[in-house]
């Protein structure tokens, strides 16, 4: 062969060799190899009738940028940014399926910060106060619908209610002053505490609890009476009876110095039902421990997050019904499409795999939520 001839074959070659290398990269850049994300990625996802459902960038596995959320009716149902990590951040809309607004703050990695303002389902306004990394922080007032007259006001610290806090009736007459410093257990599980009633009116003014002593009774806004008993030292005492908007006794309650001694409830048949706690847990049947250990034998990492190290704790929330069973289960807090994709999965595992005893309230079998966080930690 003719050296000039070989010179052509070889630069031949070495186009082919260039051109391929070219489409190869071309790919990379533009589409998703399977289980992995492409980086600026623009994503769509479609609910199952068809109509758009969310709109928005991904990069390296994680949700990036602005990000909008529609209901199937094609309203639209949120709206805000994420940050490089997939969490929230900045000023975020929510709104029901009527296009009508029911929440909006900010957001700082995931977590509410800074002023929130809520509304019902047709657009009055419920409440408005500040949060901090997720707790409610500082000054909150709620109102009444649909007037928008101040129903209550008061501080959180950590989300936990502080000071004295006041509410009125909405004709603007006050309603009763509590103390937040000053809280007592108000069952033995000591999960929950009551601030102390320090005074308490009427809605023509007339005193019924003062300095903390007296008879309490609170009304439905139909005018029927919806709880009554004694008041100590700012402390429920004695005897409580509480009732059904229709006059139906629903509980009686016996307390010491604020604190539950025994109670019994009664159901829509008239069975009676005993407790010494107010609100009983939903468990696995076998405890939370066997749970995690479920948990931990049947997570799989995922391939792409493992990867690029990706690591943290996907908050699961699902609801325990009066059977026992699980069902409605979500995210509420991701780290990551891959992880929290995982947490789901393996939630569901677990839920046909083992039983949980539905919680209690007032002795009574209930629909209860549950959240829990699903650990991912590599090495």
């Amino acid at each position: 062969m003719r050296p000039m001839k070989r010179l052509r074959m070889v630069m031949v070659l070495l186009m082919i060799v260039t051109v391929a290398h070219g489409q190869k990269n071309d790919v990379g850049k533009n589409q998703n190899t399977e289980g992995v994300q492409a980086r600026n990625v623009k994503r769509l996802h479609y609910h199952d009738n068809g109509e758009l459902a969310s709109e928005g960038q991904y990069e390296l596995g994680f949700k990036i940028g602005k990000w909008t959320y529609w209901h199937e009716n094609g309203k639209m149902s949120s709206q805000g940014e994420y940050d490089l990590y997939g969490k929230k951040k900045g000023n975020w809309e929510f709104l029901n399926e009527k296009g009508i607004k029911t929440s909006e703050g900010q957001y700082e990695k995931d977590l509410k910060t800074g002023i929130w303002t809520y509304w019902d389902s047709l657009g009055y306004k419920i409440s408005t106060g500040g949060y901090l990394e997720d707790s409610k922080q500082g000054k909150w007032q709620y109102f009444y619908i649909p007037s928008g007259e101040k129903r209550e006001e008061g501080v959180y610290v950590e989300g936990v209610r502080k000071g004295e806090w006041i509410t009125w009736f909405q004709n603007g007459q006050e309603r009763e002053r509590c103390d937040c410093d000053q809280r007592v257990y108000r069952d033995k599980s000591e999960t929950v505490k009551e601030c102390l009633l320090m005074g308490q009116y009427d809605s023509l003014g007339s005193t019924l609890v003062e300095n903390g002593n007296g008879n309490s009774i609170y009304f439905y806004d139909g005018g029927s009476i919806k709880k009554k008993g004694a008041v100590r030292k700012g402390r429920k005492e004695d005897s409580w009876e509480y009732y059904t908007p229709e006059g139906r006794l629903e509980a009686i309650d016996r307390f010491q110095q604020g604190r539950l001694v025994s109670g019994i409830s009664y159901d829509s048949l008239g069975q009676e039902y005993t407790y010494e706690q107010f609100y009983e847990r939903s468990n696995p049947v076998e405890g939370l421990q066997s749970f995690y250990q479920f948990i931990r034998e049947h997570l799989k990492y995922p391939e792409q997050a493992e990867t690029m190290g990706i690591e943290g704790k996907v908050l699961v929330r699902f609801e325990v019904y009066k059977d026992g069973s699980i069902n409605n289960i979500e995210v509420v807090r991701g780290i990551g499409e891959s992880c929290d994709a995982e947490a789901i999965r393996v939630v569901e595992l677990a839920s046909d795999n083992l039983s949980w005893v539905p919680g209690k309230e007032r002795g009574q079998k209930v629909k209860s939520k549950i959240i829990l966080p699903i650990s991912f930690k590599l090495g």
